[in-house]
């Protein structure tokens, strides 16, 4: 019996596709779609089920290993490379797979294989976020609101997936209120989304909020963060340039408070676009590698309006969204804000690539047009 056991498991391994030892991903995924190609002996149109993302050989008999998509179809398993996987169009059916997807779909199966996941690195960028959230609950800029904060967390926890392409990062995201008048949100690291006082008041709907909210997570999802920093050149010691930041950060709090407000009592905190640019500023963004790029802030974008529309929700409110923001920075002067350098520095770019700026944004343009001529 013994003999015929190890004969069996020999001609499995020798004609069978070999798993690897890799417990990096998901073990689990199972979604469904068809297959837009012909691919070995399944044809266009059958549908097939992505089982899992490992790493398997190549060929039969080839000693090397790829990382490869498992599907199943027509009873069969099969492993397609992970290069080739556009093959099939997946269909997402629950909010985890289409973020799922989302991560298939931009090459960080392929940037994972390249880079390693970068474990050190990660639980360093997370640490430093903790330190810079204790910094703004030092500085009393922190909104305390226990029912907000309820209603703000279900909101993201109803949007982020439950479930990464990989099993090292953590899927629950926590959120925070910032005071500002500034309409800003962040993820950072630790998984903490900070959202504004700001954007909270800027903003109209519940589905406008959805639409941003939904931008963060896409930022996250794709992992834009990491990416962004690895590409960042200039990285401060962690202790020299967190130092700098707990050591100057309150004091500049407290001299500009000082000399604007003649009342001022230590310890409260007025927020001021002067004071949240001394908080979140171009330093802090690059650290954290929020400094995202063009594309990047394009791709949060697509998958935001995507996401809004896979859920049943208006797509144009993340457009609605982010016109009231430009016009908020555009209404206040702001123009380090709308820079290259900031946050927002590629917003009316975008917003106007998809020609869907909104008409607010072109009047206020012919009124500045106008302006100008006047004064000539």
């Amino acid at each position: 019996m013994k003999r015929i056991l190890l004969t069996l498991i020999i001609v499995l391994l020798s004609h069978g596709t070999i798993f690897a030892q890799d417990i990096f991903f998901n073990p689990t995924l199972n979604i469904e779609g068809v297959l837009k190609k012909d691919y070995q002996n399944a044809t266009k149109g059958t549908p097939v089920v992505l089982q899992r993302i490992a790493k398997l050989k190549a060929t039969p008999y080839n000693g090397n290993y790829e990382t490869q998509a498992v599907i199943v179809a027509n009873g069969v398993q099969l492993g397609i490379p992970i290069s080739r996987l556009d093959i099939i169009d997946l269909h997402p059916d629950s909010n985890n797979a289409f973020w799922q997807i989302a991560q298939l779909s931009n090459g960080l199966i392929s940037y994972y294989d390249k880079k390693g996941y970068q474990e050190i690195f990660r639980q360093e960028q997370a640490e430093e976020a903790d330190e810079y959230l204790k910094e703004l609950a030092q500085s009393q800029l922190l909104y305390e609101d226990a029912a907000t904060e309820d209603y703000l967390q279900c909101l993201l926890l109803s949007i982020a997936p439950n479930q990464f392409i990989n099993t090292h990062k953590d899927p629950v995201p926590q959120i925070r209120i910032l005071k500002s008048p500034s309409p800003d949100a962040l993820m950072l690291s630790n998984q903490c989304l900070l959202i504004s006082t700001g954007l909270l008041t800027t903003l109209d709907t519940e589905e406008e909020l959805c639409a941003i909210l939904a931008r963060e997570v896409a930022h996250n999802v794709l992992d834009h963060a990491i990416i962004t920093t690895n590409k960042n050149i200039a990285h401060a010691k962690r202790a020299e340039f967190w130092g700098d930041v707990a050591n100057g950060v309150v004091a500049a709090t407290e001299e500009y408070l000082y000399q604007r407000y003649y009342n001022y009592e230590p310890g409260l905190v007025f927020a001021t676009n002067d004071l949240i640019q001394t908080l979140v500023n171009e330093k802090i963004i690059n650290r954290m590698g929020l400094d995202y790029s063009e594309k990047q802030e394009v791709e949060a974008d697509e998958y935001a309006m995507k996401f809004m529309e896979f859920t049943g929700k208006n797509k144009e409110a993340l457009i609605s969204a982010l016109t009231k923001i430009y016009s908020y920075y555009k209404d206040e002067h702001n123009a380090k804000a709308l820079s290259k350098g900031d946050i927002y520095g590629t917003l009316e770019k975008r917003l106007e690539k998809n020609g869907r700026i909104h008409s607010t944004i072109r009047r206020q343009k012919l009124s500045e047009n106008d302006l100008h001529r006047s004064q000539f």
